[in-house]
């Protein structure tokens, strides 16, 4: 094998380790004993890894390669090109490129990796929104440091760059009980992704610091049971129904109230509806939605920091940096105490 072949999955490998420990130990990160450390330096010095020493020497491609599932933008969601256009002003700047790769829901699910990552044309991976455990698995396997951004894996381990999903849905479910609401739902599907997950957590921190009643059929699922991604268009109503619903994101939120006004109920008149990101979901429809804004630019320019340090083999670099959302407040919810809108 050459040595421009190594990778960090070739070093795992001969020692019976992770990809994610050979990495660690490289960049002198903790969670790694000393004398692993010691032994990991010591076979890919042998077998001639390019490590980040040899690349300030020179070897490095000074590119990164930003992997995205074609689901996220084919549904027109603005979100993720506004990170990656944000993503490429910042590298450009610091005298940077980036590679982009649309992922298919066929690559996705058989985990086949772009060429420029197999040919190591890259020096890091980000990778935007959800992609399956499959294909982050192939990912990890390649052996380049990898970046998750509005996202985390807790099966495949990286650096995420995320928003703070579970304070910032905690803080829209306190507001919703400081306006009289008691019986509060939530839309979304736990099980289907880490934020998801994350973002019911943080409605449920609140209920349970309100004490507030709480019924199973009040946590509705949202994603297809097919594609994993796409929010459904009708949803499952409790009979007993919540006065508000937190939705785990604007497009939820959208398709969410059309549906209720579709069985007679109105918005925000009968229930309040909520949701995430503020974006172009939020304002398509009437009522204009109530939500957190997560700020795209601000997301970017932390993947960036936090990617290039990564890159380099920073030994103070958290393995998740938060980004504080803002709460935006329109015509979907209404006060129980007042019966006024926001």
């Amino acid at each position: 094998m050459s040595k421009k072949g190594i990778k960090m999955k070739d070093i795992a490998n001969m020692l019976g380790v992770s990809t994610v420990t050979v990495s660690k130990a490289l960049a002198d990160k903790d969670g790694v004993s000393e004398e692993l450390k010691k032994k990991i330096k010591e076979t890919a010095r042998e077998l001639g890894y390019r490590n980040r020493d040899s690349m300030r020497s020179g070897s490095a491609t000074n590119t990164v390669g930003i992997l995205v599932a074609d689901h996220f933008v084919a549904s027109g969601q603005s979100f993720y090109w506004d990170i990656y256009q944000s993503i490429v002003k910042s590298l450009r700047q610091r005298g940077y490129y980036a590679m982009l790769e649309m992922i298919s829901v066929k690559d996705e699910q058989e985990g086949n990796i772009p060429a420029f990552v197999r040919e190591e044309k890259i020096d890091i991976i980000f990778v935007l929104g959800w992609l399956g455990r499959t294909y982050l698995r192939a990912l990890d396997a390649a052996g380049l440091p990898l970046l998750y951004v509005d996202f985390y894996s807790k099966a495949n381990r990286a650096t995420a760059v995320i928003a703070d999903m579970l304070y910032d849905t905690y803080q829209m479910t306190e507001y919703l009980y400081s306006i009289g609401h008691r019986r509060i739902g939530f839309v979304g599907s736990i099980h289907a992704t880490s934020d998801i997950e994350d973002r019911y957590l943080g409605y449920y921190k609140s209920v349970i610091r309100r004490r507030l009643p709480y019924q199973e059929d009040w946590v509705l699922e949202d994603r297809d049971e097919v594609s994993g991604t796409v929010p459904k268009r009708v949803f499952q109503l409790p009979e007993n129904m919540p006065t508000a619903f937190v939705c785990n994101n604007d497009e939820t939120a959208y398709y969410f109230i059309h549906y209720l006004e579709s069985q007679g109920f109105r918005v925000p008149e009968d229930v309040s509806v909520t949701g995430f990101y503020d974006n172009k979901f939020a304002t398509a429809g009437t009522p204009a939605i109530t939500t957190i804004r997560v700020d795209a630019h601000r997301i970017a320019e932390s993947a960036v920091n936090a990617g290039l340090r990564l890159m380099w083999g920073s030994e103070s670099l958290p393995d998740m940096v938060l980004v504080r959302g803002e709460m935006v407040m329109r015509d979907s919810v209404q006060s129980l105490e007042t019966g006024e809108g926001n």
